[in-house]
């Protein structure tokens, strides 16, 4: 096993890196409604306590381990061409590092202002991107609250905050957490201008800055986000003509940064096919060397499309079943992963009862957004669970509607029996006894 030397973590840069990021968090409380600002400011500061609480320590545990304080690949290189970068930056030198370049060079740049601000701490930034999570718990709040009674909204963020295999995440140095905050504020104003609701232009306006805001970061999703405001606006509940104006209106902008964009630009239409093609060829490459149901799932071309149902599913529960790996925070996140899919009753639940009733076409995007990135990634990306953390605060709505709801025993049994079955078929397989 490699043994990396870790970064230097000063205690007062790290200080002012916590109270900066607590200050921020209670600052972007203090300034909402009376009902946003009260139990919901306490819990997301709690939940920022706890995370920070965690993350030296888990720091530290990733420096025993010989990682450096780093779990992942990409981790270490968001820390290290930061300080390339940073240093280029001040010293006022060609650029040569390579995260310029990146397909998504935001988390790199990011990661180089805070080092010209604190020094090259990586803790400092991981006490910002917890706090991100803490702020995005507002997003998640205001959409479950904009379909359904503050109880479900409140238990719907705490389970976001709380739930053991995203914290876990989100104490690397990486950049979902940002990701996921400004997809949620992206979200949050698509709904309002879907459901017309009072300042719905500007809604808009604020959902065109969240697209330029994602860009750097994860370019990837800009397309297949727009596909689902297309899709939501030609099932509206509205007259035939609104959605389809509205749906027209959709694809014009996007016809527009078509034209307006560089031919080399990342949500370029022909620029993504071939970034797809790329990865269904990678995915083909490791369909050869992987095993279990990310090798028999992964969609690998044309003919292999009768998969990609079985796929979206298979994406929603893995990474299933647990394995021992060679990393342990790999093995960790496998394990606390089984809580999230103690959830998966009352999920199932809740997105069925989103399409009974009368309004379910209201409702449309808390079924679309999600199953819309299920199927893509399941199609593309069935080797990296992580990018499930995109959409995975909405599932973790509909587990919120389907617990107050009140999940029924027979559901239950039946979704842990069959998670059951399949684990076993599994671990068979994997010990060469089937």
């Amino acid at each position: 096993m490699h043994s990396f030397v870790a970064p230097p973590t000063p205690l007062v840069s790290s200080l002012l890196g916590f109270a900066l990021a607590l200050a921020v968090l209670v600052v972007f409380y203090m300034v909402r409604k009376p009902e946003e600002r009260g139990w919901l400011m306490w819990i997301a500061v709690g939940a920022f306590l706890l995370k920070a609480l965690l993350v030296p320590a888990y720091f530290q545990w990733l420096v025993y381990l010989g990682e450096g304080g780093f779990a992942y690949v990409d981790a270490r290189g968001h820390h290290e061409q930061g300080v390339t970068i940073a240093e280029e930056i001040v010293y006022d030198t060609p650029s040569t590092s390579w995260g310029h370049k990146a397909n998504d060079p935001g988390m790199y740049l990011v990661t180089a202002y805070t080092y010209i601000l604190f020094g090259p701490n990586t803790l400092v930034i991981r006490f910002f991107l917890i706090m991100f999570v803490s702020a995005a718990m507002l997003y998640v709040y205001r959409i479950t609250r904009m379909y359904f009674d503050e109880p479900t909204a409140r238990l719907a963020s705490a389970i976001y905050v709380f739930l053991p295999a995203p914290i876990l995440l989100s104490l690397n140095h990486r950049k979902d957490p940002l990701v996921q905050l400004i997809v949620l504020f992206m979200f949050y104003h698509a709904i309002r201008v879907f459901r017309q609701e009072p300042g719905w232009r500007m809604s808009a306006a604020l959902g065109v800055l969240g697209l330029i805001a994602v860009y750097p970061f994860r370019s990837g999703l800009i397309l297949p986000f727009l596909g689902v405001l297309v899709i939501c606006f030609v099932l509206a509940n509205r007259s035939f003509v609104q959605g389809f104006l509205l749906a027209a209106g959709t694809v014009v902008v996007l016809i527009a940064v078509q034209v307006a964009i560089p031919e080399d630009a990342r949500v370029n239409i022909d620029i993504y096919t071939q970034r797809t093609e790329a990865m269904l060829e990678g995915s083909a490459e490791l369909s050869e060397v992987g095993g279990g149901l990310t090798r028999i799932l992964r969609v690998t071309g044309p003919l292999d499309v009768y998969k990609i149902p079985f796929a979206a599913v298979a994406y929603l529960i893995m990474p299933f079943p647990p394995e021992i790996s060679r990393a342990p925070v790999t093995t960790l996140g496998t394990f606390l992963h089984l809580i999230s899919l103690a959830l998966l009753p009352h999920m199932l639940l809740g997105a069925w009862s989103l399409i009974r009733g009368p309004d379910w076409r209201l409702k449309l995007p808390l079924l679309v957004f999600p199953l819309v990135f299920l199927v893509v990634l399941g199609t593309v990306s069935i080797g990296v669970p992580r990018y499930r953390e995109i959409f995975y605060p909405i599932c973790l709505v509909w587990a919120a509607i389907g617990w107050r709801i009140g999940t029924q025993l027979f559901l239950k049994l039946a979704v842990y029996g069959g998670l059951s079955a399949l684990a076993i078929a599994v671990y068979l397989n994997r010990f060469g006894l089937i």
